[in-house]
């Protein structure tokens, strides 16, 4: 298959996930040679996946390095080996005192359900009319929070950078009806912090018009363990590719 056919395949793949991000870095490996090519690949992936923080990243790093299919076997490493999903794991009380709220289901529920069986997760819905495609894990709207009383409230957003956090529509309302025994945790895996001007490009080309400020959250969770938000200006991995910064189509 010609690297502009699998593009095709891959840009209206469904889910966005750790396989899918595998599978474009192939892709974009491929343009090694062809700079040109590879910049119209990664704005036609992007438009695809407007708000995946990591394929912003990925794409970004891969523009900006002079050898992409190496800059794109780096990333993969560093996402192969991200230690955020066990971190949280092993970071969150044992036994549970209570249930923990995830702000929609963003990629690391799954992880979460997978490896503390004791806990009792809640999906917490920013979007009462979309449809729900869940594990077996409880369902609440914004408005049952404060009844629920969730020890932590995790949130792991499209993309944040050292001053905003992006959330889906809704998405600042159930961080604002927490109550004040809810511990607010940030969860970011590699590839979800981003220089500013990168979260603010990916913003726009997603009508995210939803955000807060890091310092609300209590905690930052990452594969390094536990941090502040102060920390997060440590994280900014990713340079800003000028060819990303122009709207997409």
């Amino acid at each position: 298959m010609q690297p502009f056919e699998r593009l095709r395949s891959l840009a209206r793949w469904g889910d966005s996930d750790e396989e899918l991000l595998v599978e474009i870095a192939g892709c974009l490996a491929e343009f090694d040679d062809d700079p040109a090519g590879l910049v119209v690949a990664c704005r036609r992936l992007l438009d695809h996946h407007r708000d995946w923080g990591a394929l912003w990243w990925l794409c970004s790093r891969v523009l900006a390095s002079p050898q992409p299919a190496a800059a794109a076997t780096e990333a993969l490493s560093l996402v192969a080996a991200d230690a955020t999903p066990s971190r949280l794991a092993r970071a969150l009380p044992f036994p549970a005192d209570g249930p923990i709220a995830v702000l929609g289901w963003p990629l690391i529920g799954p992880h979460l359900v997978a490896e503390r069986v004791d806990l009792t997760v809640i999906s917490v819905l920013t979007d009462p009319f979309a449809e729900s495609d869940l594990p077996p894990v409880d369902e609440v709207d914004a408005g049952g929070l404060a009844e629920l009383a969730p020890t932590h409230l995790l949130v792991e957003p499209p993309a944040t950078s050292d001053v905003r956090v992006t959330l889906p529509t809704g998405g600042r309302a159930a961080i604002d009806r927490c109550p004040a025994v809810t511990r607010l945790w940030l969860v970011t895996p590699v590839g979800t912090v981003l220089p500013e001007r990168l979260v603010a490009a990916l913003a726009a080309a997603a009508s995210l018009s939803e955000s807060v400020a890091p310092s609300i959250f209590d905690r930052v969770v990452s594969g390094r363990g536990l941090s502040s938000p102060e920390t997060l200006v440590e994280r900014l991995d990713a340079p800003v590719a000028p060819e990303l910064l122009r709207p997409l189509r």
